[in-house]
């Protein structure tokens, strides 16, 4: 493997390390929402409350 190849795979890796991490944040910031605001989770085939607003569909 050359040492651009290398290069590429580790800033590819380390990509979608930040990614991960990123995304796990925004779920955990997001839960902490419907818990403070005792937001009931949605069943399936039910719309989410906020379904219509603002935008929202």
């Amino acid at each position: 493997m050359s040492s651009a190849n290398t290069k590429e795979a580790n800033l590819s890796t380390a990509h979608r390390k930040a990614a991960a991490g990123r995304n796990a944040r925004l779920r955990d910031e997001h839960q902490n929402l419907h818990e403070h605001f005792e937001d009931r989770t949605t069943q399936p085939g039910e719309s989410h409350p906020h379904d219509g607003l603002n935008g929202n569909v």
